[in-house]
């Protein structure tokens, strides 16, 4: 027979191993719970990827089908399922044609960075450049003009500080400006062989567009950028953005690297 004592040691006994076991189940069930949604991530992670390379890979298709050479930007294109794609920035369009700079005598010193060919590549669209940054290293002086598309521009800005551009610089669908005093860039110091001459471009849209005008003695960049953002719609709602750089010269991908910043 069992005292009352006993049979309350062993209720509290029972409630422990319930308590400790429903513990143990819950543990479980929120672990494997939690699995579930990390590979779902995961997934959408890398459908989102595929997705965004998916946009590089069309866009340049595209570009590279048609005679003349011209791409349009993609917004929400499905691939499969739940995976989309939007591809084109207004940065994307500025097709930057430095592979044969020159410098010329300005005022008495060799200071003029010309003969730079700029080209809009969007097939039905305007792209707008309201501001542009000049780094240079290897020389010292001052950027005092900028000349696109004919027109001059006087500034006074050092190497790296952002500047306003008045009047704006439009490039109409297509349009594209490559003689040699069209666009150029002058200096109030000498470029030397082994100067290094970096521009930015700034859009209306807000994005970018940053290359080599003159690399150390050699040519800068012939080439375009392609921005693209994969997005994975569902439960897990997951986006990722790949922006790379088309080298028309020889005709390949010279860079690829993921961004932050989505379409």
């Amino acid at each position: 027979m069992f005292s009352h004592n006993d049979k309350g040691i062993a209720l509290i006994a029972v409630i422990i191993i319930v308590a400790v076991t429903a513990i143990a189940v819950l543990g479980i069930a929120t672990f494997i719970s939690n699995a579930l949604v990390l590979n779902t991530v995961r997934a959408a992670r890398e459908q989102a990827i595929y997705a965004a390379q998916a946009g590089i890979y069309s866009s340049l298709y595209d570009y590279l089908a048609t005679v003349p050479r011209y791409w349009v930007k993609a917004l929400n294109v499905n691939i499969l399922g739940n995976a989309y794609y939007g591809a084109g920035r207004d940065a994307n369009f500025l097709l930057i044609d430095a592979d044969n700079p020159q410098t010329l005598d300005s005022g008495g010193t060799n200071n003029l960075l010309q003969r730079i060919a700029l080209m809009n590549i969007n097939q039905t669209q305007a792209i707008t450049v309201n501001q542009m940054k000049v780094e240079w290293a290897n020389f010292g002086g001052t950027l005092d003009l900028v000349t696109l598309r004919g027109v001059n521009r006087t500034v006074s800005a050092s190497s790296g500080q952002l500047f306003g551009i008045s009047p704006v610089f439009t490039l109409l669908a297509q349009q594209s400006f490559s003689g040699p005093a069209n666009n150029a860039w002058r200096f109030t110091a000498t470029i030397p062989n082994n100067a290094i001459i970096i521009v930015t471009f700034y859009f209306t849209d807000g994005s970018t567009r940053k290359a080599y005008l003159f690399n150390n003695g050699r040519s800068g960049n012939n080439e375009f950028s392609i921005t693209a953002t994969g997005e994975v719609r569902g439960t897990i709602n997951w986006k990722r953005t790949v922006e790379a750089t088309y080298d028309v010269g020889v005709g390949r991908i010279t860079s690829w690297q993921e961004a932050d910043s989505h379409i």
